[in-house]
């Protein structure tokens, strides 16, 4: 009876998720940037995005798409915001080379003529969920010479 009781008690409490954030500073000379969230092939736990932050020191646009097919280069460490948590099951790609996908969120122009500064994406509606490489979310910006930043926040559950 104790251990029915311990089990119904263990499932009622909610795992804790566990918070990332993955940052790049490209410098783009005529191209673009490309930025890159995948789910892993097994073993994938949900990913939920809080926000991006983007910085241009050039006006630029910015275009985010979820499940192109899947990016294989190249890879960065995200950076875990305990020291006591797992590392992330995604893998994040700078210069990334995934595929096309679909685009969620369409062109948005940043206006860098005031000096650069950050603009907030609030991606707290998308997750990625279950295995596959082509479960991705991808930050891309338009071909530009300029300084680009971009840092992305996540939980993986």
């Amino acid at each position: 009876m104790k251990k029915l009781l311990l089990l119904a008690i263990a499932a009622c409490i909610p795992s804790m998720a566990q918070e990332y954030v993955a940052y790049y500073t490209f410098t783009l000379a005529g191209s673009a940037g490309i930025f890159t969230i995948q789910q892993p092939a097994a073993n994938a736990k949900t990913v939920r995005f809080s926000e991006v932050y983007v910085s241009c020191s050039a006006s630029c646009t910015i275009t985010m798409e979820r499940d192109g097919s899947a990016a294989s280069t190249t890879a960065i460490t995200p950076t875990k915001l305990r020291a006591t948590y797992n590392n992330a099951t995604a893998t994040v790609f700078r210069d990334s080379n995934v595929g096309a996908g679909t685009v969620i969120q369409p062109g948005v122009f940043i206006n860098a003529s005031g000096g650069e500064s950050w603009t907030v994406f609030d991606l707290k509606s998308l997750s990625l969920i279950g295995n596959g490489t082509g479960k991705n979310v991808t930050i891309k910006t338009n071909s530009i010479t300029a300084t680009v930043r971009i840092s992305v926040k996540w939980s993986e559950q």
